[in-house]
């Protein structure tokens, strides 16, 4: 992936509202520009709007249908530059299955060290092509 060449911006998608201030602390923290959403309703319309460069995606929301979803994200040739992490408390080895599952990005499991995100992400961009 890459880098805009201004601040990166990291879309979270994530119900639990403790995940979402503490990751957007961090993102903050570590220069990333930071956009967020609680539910999936209006999803599509809003990273179109906002152009992300990654989206943290937690697959256990509410009312996500995972597979709708990222075909419409996928349909979006605004969005065709987007990055999808997975991003949920499930055990590593079920979070790994579902991101290879749906070919995503990468994950990132919450139960680690919230602090190493910002490293995480830097690598999406750090591992494309020049």
């Amino acid at each position: 992936m890459e880098r805009s060449g201004g601040r990166e911006t990291i879309f979270i998608l994530d119900d639990n509202v403790i995940s979402i201030m503490t990751t957007e602390d961090v993102l903050l923290q570590n220069g990333y520009e930071v956009v967020k959403m609680s539910s999936a309703s209006g999803l599509v319309a809003k990273l179109e709007y906002a152009r992300p460069d990654v989206m943290l995606l937690d697959p256990t929301l509410p009312r996500l249908d995972i597979d709708a979803t990222l075909d419409e994200i996928r349909a979006s040739t605004e969005l065709s530059n987007l990055a999808i992490v997975l991003y949920c408390d499930l055990e590593a080895n079920e979070t790994y299955e579902i991101a290879r599952q749906h070919r995503l990005d990468g994950y990132f499991c919450k139960s680690l060290e919230v602090s190493k995100l910002p490293q995480y992400i830097d690598q999406l961009f750090d591992e494309s092509p020049s």
